[in-house]
């Protein structure tokens, strides 16, 4: 049996809600974490950076960089 506009409708608000519900929740998550675990916002922050960084290099034909790990690691 097909959904009809409205029925079909609905179901989409329904998962609109919840994906919108789910993204906050885990951004106040993330917020918390940030907030309360020492050290967390520097590694995050770094993290962010290796992977710009990695993206770029990989743009440019870097062979070596391969998400920055040779750096890390050697």
């Amino acid at each position: 049996m097909a959904l009809s506009a409205v029925q079909f409708h609905e179901i989409q608000e329904i998962l609109s809600d919840r994906r919108f519900s789910a993204e906050r929740e885990a951004l106040e998550k993330e917020k918390e974490v940030l907030d309360n675990v020492p050290g967390y916002a520097a590694l995050d922050e770094e993290l962010r950076r290796l992977s710009l960084s990695a993206i770029v290099k990989a743009q440019e034909g870097d062979s070596k960089s391969h998400c920055g790990a040779s750096s890390i690691y050697s």
